[in-house]
């Protein structure tokens, strides 16, 4: 790790030896060069350090979901939003009226899961191997839905934190031709609605390329 640490330091000390080299001296084109070669390079370290997290942090989320699909792991998905929720009356209802649910806003996919109330406190004990839960996990599968399915997202107008999601039925489902709507309550207080919808309809604009991701957002 030391080699590391120190190109910030020798980044520094480059930009300083630059400072004081006019640009008439012949070592001042290669002090340059060298300053873009370290910040590349610490760039791309910046860059792979960033993936190890991200796939680290998918791993830890697969391990706290009971019955998560093993394809919810991929090295081209990332998490862009987590949310707590309580599930609101629908004609379409997930898990049920009341439940509180996590939302996982990956960048292709939508994780809900229903949040267990009570866990074992030993489910994530020094005793667990390889990140597997001693006792039972947080969170049970409730259903994954890929962004490719979503129709829009609905914001409630007269609820401060309600909103509503629509999506088209799985093709191995009978109906599936047939949307379906379900609607939650914000219960994460620190979770803004408008930046969360915001964030979700950006989300799905990217899936289905296209630019204005506002038109997605639909009160």
């Amino acid at each position: 790790i030391r080699p590391v640490q120190r190109l910030p330091s020798i980044s520094l000390l480059f930009n300083d030896i630059i400072k004081h080299t006019p640009k008439t001296n012949p070592d001042h084109n290669s002090l340059v060069e060298a300053l873009t070669s370290i910040k590349e390079v610490m760039t791309y370290i910046n860059e792979d350090k960033r993936r190890t997290e991200c796939q680290k942090q998918m791993f830890d989320i697969f391990n706290d979901i009971d019955g998560c699909p093993p394809m919810l792991v991929s090295s081209h998905r990332s998490l862009i939003s987590k949310c707590e929720v309580v599930e609101l009356e629908t004609t379409e209802t997930l898990s049920g009226r009341g439940d509180h649910l996590i939302l996982f806003l990956f960048s292709d996919t939508l994780e809900i899961c229903k949040k267990r109330s009570k866990v074992n406190s030993q489910s994530k004990s020094p005793t667990a191997v390889y990140g597997k839960h001693a006792g039972p996990k947080p969170f049970k599968h409730i259903k994954l839905i890929p962004l490719s399915l979503m129709r829009t997202v609905a914001d409630i107008t007269d609820s401060q934190r309600a909103f509503a999601l629509s999506y088209r039925g799985n093709a191995s489902v009978h109906d599936a031709s047939k949307d379906r709507m379900c609607a939650f309550n914000i219960a994460d207080e620190d979770v803004d609605k408008a930046m969360f919808i915001k964030t979700f309809c950006r989300q799905m604009a990217e899936n289905a390329c296209k630019t204005d991701s506002v038109r997605l957002n639909l009160s």
